[in-house]
């Protein structure tokens, strides 16, 4: 019960039934809670390698339909690549 804190949790559950018998617990369900935003990704690089090569830089345009997208990011994060 109560809020879960920043860290390793252990959750269990148990029910109980209109007799008021609870049911045997249920082993431990450990979750990670991270409430931390994570760290900007770093050294993004756009790359051409389709026709004239070499890197894609903001206002460019490529004749490559699949540049090669690479960079770095907090282990365990999602990074969302925008086609604008």
């Amino acid at each position: 019960t109560g809020l879960l804190r920043e860290g390793l949790n252990n959750l269990s559950a148990q029910a109980t039934n209109a007799a008021g018998n609870p049911s045997p617990t249920t082993g431990n369900f450990p979750i990670n809670v991270d409430t931390s935003a994570p760290v900007a990704p770093t050294s993004q690089s756009l790359m051409d390698d389709v026709g004239v090569t070499g890197p894609i830089l903001a206002g460019d345009t490529t004749d490559d339909a699949n540049p090669t997208f690479s960079g770095s990011a907090e282990a365990g994060s999602v990074v969302m690549i925008y086609d604008n």
